[in-house]
């Protein structure tokens, strides 16, 4: 997901959150230092020197992941992970606000005129059904993919819809 996100965004990354921690960050810590993070901090679970898995923190306490094919994409709370890291090249900003979405009320409505609409777990038609609903339910933001379908909160954990039937702001 890491990798993914950033060739979403025009850059490259490492596959594997080992390479990443030792390649590409910066400032590091241990989240017991009560550093106040910002939007886009990488996040770690470890084991000894072992960087084993890697989230990206989105605010609000908030952190996205991918866990594997059985969970899919889902979020989680800071307090369950063990370090952070800022990465080197991306520009964070000084004050911790919500994703850019969030000022447009930080919501996804659903707008589809034809009836359910397929909630999935990854942007596309080829990923399976997390769940479907119906016109004027309303999820929280997480992000838009290039494609054009939305991220959203759904049953703790990340869900997509077509931009095509629905959109931001609520």
């Amino acid at each position: 997901l890491f990798a993914w996100a950033f060739r979403e965004l025009g850059g490259s990354i490492a596959h594997g959150s080992n390479s990443i921690w030792d390649r590409y960050c910066s400032r590091k810590g241990t989240l017991t230092q009560g550093q106040t993070l910002k939007p886009g901090t990488a996040l770690f679970r470890t084991n000894g020197d072992d960087q084993y898995h890697i989230g990206l923190y989105i605010g609000n306490d908030t952190v996205i992941e991918a866990k594997g094919t059985l969970y899919g994409v889902t979020t989680s709370k800071v307090k369950t992970w063990d370090e952070w890291a800022e990465l080197k090249g991306v520009e964070y900003e000084e004050t911790v606000e919500p994703p850019v979405a969030g000022r447009d009320g930080g919501k996804v409505v659903i707008v589809s005129r034809g009836g359910k609409v397929n909630i999935r777990r990854g942007n596309g038609t080829n990923f399976s059904c997390i769940t479907s609903a119906a016109p004027g339910r309303t999820f929280d933001y997480v992000a838009t993919a290039a494609n054009g379908w939305h991220a959203v909160v759904i049953k703790k954990q990340v869900g997509w819809v077509s931009g095509q039937y629905a959109k931001i702001g609520g």
